[in-house]
């Protein structure tokens, strides 16, 4: 069983080594004893209003500084989350915040409004916005891009299921070996295209076009995550564990604490533009 974050560390995109080896920071260990819901934690999100979101395996939690309000599944109400166990945050332009689910669907936080509507048909590991407001969201097996209302950006629809309002177009991903390859994120460039990774490879994606090509990027070896940050960096983790960062044709090498032997690597990126990783086990 995974325990929550065991060790968390931070790159300044553009900083020196020795530069961010002076840097001090402030650590508070949040756990269950200080009001979090479960101790599995899947994703976190800072919003743009100073919230602290987790996805766990027992709902999701948002953390003011202080104390911790938990979101939970209620088979009563419609407007709540689908279930209780949630693998990826994101939140848009608009302030909605996505939520996958394990097994039940996306969900989408109206936080105007304290409700949750429902996209059931999608099992999204990954989310991303282009320029034009379309959300693009991550399957195992698909690329698929949503086409939001212009009003969503003032209220949601009065209804808990929204998968009839949205235009939806799968994207072609070329060179996609299928379940083996499996995706696991996307993150959006500076230029308006995304980056799609994969288990095994990396695509860029044309927002212009809608198609996705085999990237040249560097490869790493079997890649489980990876995220696309400014001026072109790239972060990657191995089935080892090693996190990679390449940037300029430099590669960074991040090996994980030795007594860590399985589990995996989630990025984050706060307020400030620092990106954080951190490994579980």
């Amino acid at each position: 069983m995974f325990r929550s974050i065991l060790f968390l560390f931070f790159c300044c995109v553009g900083c020196s080594a020795g530069s961010l080896m002076a840097q001090s920071a402030a650590y508070e260990k949040i756990t269950i004893e200080q009001g979090l819901s479960q101790g599995m934690v899947f994703d976190l999100l800072q919003t743009r209003d100073g919230f602290l979101w987790a996805a766990t395996k027992g709902g999701l939690n948002r953390y003011d500084g202080y104390n911790f309000k938990i979101f939970t599944h209620n088979p009563f109400d419609p407007y709540t989350l689908a279930e209780n166990t949630l693998v990826a945050l994101f939140e848009d332009s608009r302030g909605l915040l996505w939520v996958a689910t394990e097994s039940k669907g996306v969900d989408v936080y109206d936080r105007r409004f304290g409700r949750f509507h429902h996209f059931p048909q999608w099992q999204a590991v990954s989310f991303s916005e282009g320029r034009d407001g379309s959300i693009w969201m991550v399957t195992a097996g698909e690329l698929i891009r949503l086409t939001i209302p212009d009003t969503w950006g003032k209220a949601l629809p009065d209804q808990a299921d929204l998968s009839a309002l949205v235009a939806i177009q799968k994207v072609r991903v070329e060179g996609f070996a299928g379940a083996p390859e499996r995706f696991t994120s996307i993150w959006a460039k500076e230029d308006g295209d995304f980056v799609l990774f994969s288990l095994t490879k990396q695509y860029e994606v044309s927002a212009s076009q809608i198609v996705a090509v085999p990237s040249k990027w560097p490869a790493f070896g079997r890649t489980f995550l990876g995220a696309y940050l400014h001026g072109g960096h790239i972060w990657s983790f191995t089935d080892s564990l090693v996190v990679y960062h390449w940037h300029n044709g430099k590669t960074d090498r991040y090996p994980p604490p030795n007594h860590i032997r399985g589990g995996s690597v989630y990025f984050y990126k706060d307020a400030h533009g620092l990106v954080w990783f951190s490994f579980k086990g």
